[in-house]
């Protein structure tokens, strides 16, 4: 582990075992040393932003006309951030999602079909009793 002298700042390499005593600084002859540790790590940040769209004077669950979600979403499979478009268009019945990995422009996912026959995905699914 590399060390510093606590005077002289003089760089000193040292491997100490607990039942051995500090050799002195070769340059001042001092015995008090400092260590430095460096850690790093990385974070990522990602942004999303859902939106609904409603008809006026109607109920909420009633009055829904759209739902829509658009941003950036966390792939577990990769580890990482992938861009994902999706619109749940429930007045003309459709249902489109397209999910790209940023980093390759692969198209991970795309889907654009009947409301009807988006059946058993996500919340959808059927559960085991």
């Amino acid at each position: 582990m590399t060390a510093f002298c606590q005077d002289c700042k003089c760089i000193i390499e040292e491997v100490m075992e607990a039942s051995q005593r500090r050799e002195p600084c070769p340059n001042c002859g001092s015995l008090k040393r400092t260590y430095e540790e460096s850690l790093t790590s990385r974070a990522t940040a990602g942004s999303i932003m859902n939106a609904k769209g409603y008809t006026g004077g109607m109920s909420k669950r009633k009055g829904l006309r759209f739902e829509s979600i658009d941003g950036d979403s966390f792939s577990v499979a990769l580890g990482r951030f992938v861009k994902l478009n999706q619109l749940v268009d429930h007045e003309a019945h459709r249902y489109v999602k397209k999910v790209v990995d940023p980093l390759t422009s692969e198209v991970l996912r795309e889907v654009d079909e009947p409301l009807s026959k988006h059946q058993n995905r996500g919340s959808a699914k059927p559960r085991d009793p």
